[in-house]
């Protein structure tokens, strides 16, 4: 059984177009390196989404966007 079928990948699909709706973007990020083959063997279009390769760079993005950052707590 695939890791990722064309299914997935429509799912993926609808759900961040339903997300922009709401105003928000959806983030993709950890795919591994046979996810990310499969995708692209499946000639499935995820140029709209934007892919970060960790949740820690996934993270940081959303919190970029908002102006944001993590950081230790004051004494």
């Amino acid at each position: 059984m695939p890791l990722f079928d064309s299914d997935a990948a429509q799912l993926i699909v609808r759900t961040s177009q339903a997300v922009r709706l709401l105003g928000a973007q959806l983030l993709l990020v950890g795919l591994s390196p046979g996810v990310a083959r499969t995708i692209v063997d499946l000639g499935v279009d995820l140029a709209s989404l934007k892919t970060l390769s960790s949740l820690q760079d996934g993270l940081a993005h959303a919190l970029a966007l908002r102006k944001l950052r993590i950081a230790p707590a004051g004494r």
